[in-house]
């Protein structure tokens, strides 16, 4: 049993005694009441600690030592909005030339994409790859980054 399974249990045990006391002694009753009394402090107990409690037990030590850098990553906003039409014009115009010039005119364009994993794609494109060939190998890139995001190496 890991560190942080046990330290889980704790949490979730502390949560379940602190909700107790605080629905029966009138603990909760001492703080303010938020949103016309939606929020009740024996719940919030209750529902945060077991959370916190449950991620303790779901995760290793290790994972749970990498979780604040995962957490920045999950709220930090991978692409503005701004940023994905001007992909899609980007696209567009990448498309535009391949038709009009063929599939290795756009080899210039592809450099200048910002996005690896696109940059990636459509340089096999280019370099003649049949469409089976592009989707392995896309699909490969694609395990391999869930495997990183998994275990929080990203």
């Amino acid at each position: 049993m890991d560190l942080a399974s046990i330290i889980g249990f704790v949490i979730i045990v502390a949560s379940i005694l602190l909700t107790v006391l605080a629905s029966f002694t009138g603990l909760g009753d001492a703080l303010p009441k938020g949103g016309g009394g939606l929020l009740d402090t024996a719940s919030f107990i209750c529902v945060i600690g077991g959370m916190v409690g449950a991620t303790f037990v779901t995760f290793s030590m290790a994972n749970m030592g990498s979780f604040a850098k995962i957490f920045g990553q999950v709220m930090k906003p991978q692409m503005e909005s701004n940023q994905s039409i001007e992909m899609m014009q980007k696209l567009i115009e990448i498309g535009t030339e391949a038709r009009r010039g063929g599939i290795l005119s756009v080899e210039p364009l592809v450099a200048q994409l910002d996005d690896p994993f696109l940059q990636k794609a459509m340089q096999l494109a280019v370099d003649g790859r049949d469409a089976d060939e592009i989707r392995s190998t896309l699909s490969g890139e694609l395990t391999f980054m869930s495997n990183r995001h998994d275990t929080g190496a990203s």
